[in-house]
Parts: C-alpha cells; structure tokens; sequence
C-alpha cells in the first residue's frame, strides 16, 4: 500500500491533525509510514505446499462452526499485521486466504474489511500451518502496530496514565474490535481487567483470548516504568505449554478458570505514560466521539432492515423476522438484541414503515384503498383499517379526504 494511499485512507484525520501543531503531524507521519511497510509475503506459493496441509483445507468445513458473526466487520490492516507472522509457516498471504475463499483482492484495498466469519476460517486454518512451535497468538502479538486499532492506537500514546487508557479502551475498543467486550473493576489492592470475545466465534475463540492479552502486553512498554500485569487468566487450556505465555507476558499465567482476566495492583492505575500530550489527545478523542456517531449513524441496524424491506416491498414480499434475520445472516434472537439496542423491536419498526407508506400512497394516488392495503402487506382490508385508525385515529378514507 503507499503512503499517498494511506493519506487519501484518513483524509479526515490527516486534515485535523494537520491544522493542529507539528506533534500530531509526526503522529500522523507514524501511521501513515506503519500503513506503507506491508507487502505480501514472497513464501511459498499455492502449487507447492505439501500435501499433508492441502489435506488440513478439505476438513475445514469440520473444522469451523458456522456461526452469526459475518456482520463483525474488521479493517484489512489486522490481515495486514498477522500476514508478517505466518511468514514463519512458509505459507504466503494469497494462499491463505484462498485456501478460505476471502478475496485476494482485498489486500490491496485500503478500505477492504472481513467478516466476522471469513476472520473465524482464517484463524482455525492458519493454526493448523503452524509448525514453529510459537503460539499462533503471539507471533501476532509481535507483529501488532498501535495503528492497528487507528485513532485509538494513536490516542493511547498521548494518555497521561493508565487509568486514562483503560477508559479510552472501555469507551472505543468495541469500535476498533467488534465483538469483544472489555471492562474493569477495581478492589481495594487490585485492578481486574476483563475481556471476552463473542463466543460464536467458535474454534477461534481460544486464539482471542490469548490475543488480546498479548496485544495489550505491547502497551507496557509506552509506560515511563514497563507496566506489567501481576497475573493473567485464561477461560481455556492453552495446546502450547503455559511457559511459553508466562515468558512473553512476564507474569504467572493461569488457565481454565472460565475467564479471561488480567490483574494489576491498583497503584499501576497512576502509571504515568512516557510521551503524554493533553492537546493531541483532546484532537484524537474528539476525532474518535465522531467516528462513532458517524457509524452509529449510518450503520444502524434498523437503517438495514429498513433498506432491506423496502427493497422487498417493492416485489411484494414481506420478510417475517425470521426471514429478516436470515437475509441479514445473523439469528434472530441477534437480530431482537440489535434491535433493543436502539430501543426497537421488530415488528413496530415495520408497523412504522408500513403506516408512513400507507399515508404516501393515500395522498399520492386515487387507487382503492383495498389495493394499497395489499400494495403494503396486508391481505385483509378490514385489518388494515383497524391498523391505521388505531396509528392515527382517523380512518384511511377520511385520511386521503383531509
């Protein structure tokens, strides 16, 4: 990827930080650089892997749960970042991805994403190339960059304190990271950090869970003193010896205790990081409240749901919910969570949709009302009329008359 395409990728950004002082244009120099080194792998291509690996990919569909997480969406950078690790298996990125029908094109895309589900195949497969003797989860951790989670990872930097990254974290991961869930509490000596990613990734999830602490083992070092966790937890038992773990994050490491945890004293809350700046910080946060409002804005799932019935609507079919759900390629008891999240459920949403088409038509044209009710997806007149006049307290009729 170049660099001039890095800068068209953060337009927005690049204009921010540019009006704001020399230090948050270095900042934006770093990302833009760490976006500018990646290049596919040269390791060996498709038509010279051994067979004993080709065999692993006829079993994958064994291997990998379906599951509902294909609307988790993640940039292209976090394929970027785990390509330079599986330079260790001797298996190149285009193969890879192949092997798990993802587009290859995607990699030189700078706005390309994967789902949630073509990231759950690449895991489970890339663990079965492994042969270094190195947790697949840690040759990542090696790789990972802080402009791996964008303007996030570029804000962290500019904290005053540990207690300042952990509320950017709370506040921003889900953004950077769909689906995982993180959180904090603190007791009187010690400060608990817990996360968990979606458990329908399935295979993967013990890939995650020993990601996402080796990810934030990297952050230690932007502290003044190297901030390092007092112990660490897994929910599952690791297939590489515990050593292993409990050298990279420096620390005792305990496994199948049904959670993942990092546990710090609570006085590393005040660590203080070594290049804090308030003004850049302030910029970035801002840039970040607005990145989400934006995608709260244009991603909502009742906004899909709108534009996916009303494109059915027009062919005269009316999706249920579970039909809904299936086109959305999530469960439905997914789809009634997203819903709740906006303070919705399913069926007033296509009531609404339903009453504001009835009143457009109703002014709109003289067709009878018995077609318009059909036209929206009732097949009883009588049942569309009861419908409007309890929405709107007049009848259909006096309704296009007024």
């Amino acid at each position: 990827m170049s660099v001039i395409r890095s800068l068209l990728f953060i337009e927005p950004f690049a204009a921010l930080i540019l009006e704001h002082g020399i230090h948050s244009f270095l900042l934006f120099c770093f990302y833009c650089l760490c976006c500018s080194n990646y290049k596919i792998s040269s390791a060996r291509p498709l038509s010279t892997i051994d067979d004993n690996k080709l065999a692993i990919y006829a079993t994958l569909p064994h291997i990998v749960t379906m599951s509902n997480i294909e609307h988790y969406l993640y940039p292209i950078s976090y394929i970027h970042t785990a390509a330079k690790s599986w330079e260790h298996y001797g298996v190149d990125t285009a193969t890879l991805l192949k092997l798990v029908n993802i587009d290859t094109d995607k990699l030189v895309n700078p706005n390309a994403t994967i789902s949630g589900e073509e990231l759950q195949r690449l895991i489970v497969i890339c663990a079965h190339f492994n042969n270094t003797g190195v947790p697949d989860s840690i040759l990542v951790a090696e790789q990972f960059s802080f402009t791996n989670v964008g303007l996030l990872g570029l804000a962290i930097p500019t904290s005053e304190d540990f207690g300042s990254v952990l509320d950017l974290l709370t506040r921003f991961l889900p953004t950077s990271a769909p689906g995982l869930t993180f959180d904090y509490n603190i007791s009187s000596k010690d400060l608990f950090i817990n996360y968990q990613m979606d458990k329908e990734f399935g295979d993967a999830l013990p890939f995650f869970n020993e990601a996402v602490v080796c990810v934030m083992h990297r952050f230690a070092e932007l502290f003044q003193d190297k901030l390092l966790a007092s112990s660490v937890y897994f929910a599952h038992t690791p297939k590489y010896p515990i050593k292993l773990y409990e050298q990279f994050l420096e620390c005792p490491v305990h496994i199948n205790k049904g959670v993942n945890r990092l546990c710090f004293h609570i006085k590393d809350l005040q660590a203080q990081l070594k290049h804090p700046d308030s003004s850049t910080f302030a910029i970035i946060e801002k840039q970040l409240k607005a990145t989400i409002k934006q995608e709260q804005t244009s991603n909502s799932w009742s906004q899909k749901i709108n534009a996916i019935w009303h494109n059915k609507a027009e062919q005269q079919i009316f999706l249920s919910q579970k039909q809904m759900a299936d086109e959305l390629h999530i469960s439905p008891r997914t789809l009634v969570r997203r819903l709740a999240e906006e303070d919705l459920n399913y069926r007033s949403l296509i009531q609404l949709w339903r009453l504001e088409k009835a009143k457009e038509l109703l002014k709109k044209n003289n067709a009878p009302i018995s077609e318009i009710a059909t036209l929206i997806g009732f097949d009883d007149e009588s049942a569309f009329f009861r419908f409007f006049k309890d929405s709107e307290g007049i009848t259909p009729r006096n309704y296009r008359l007024s």
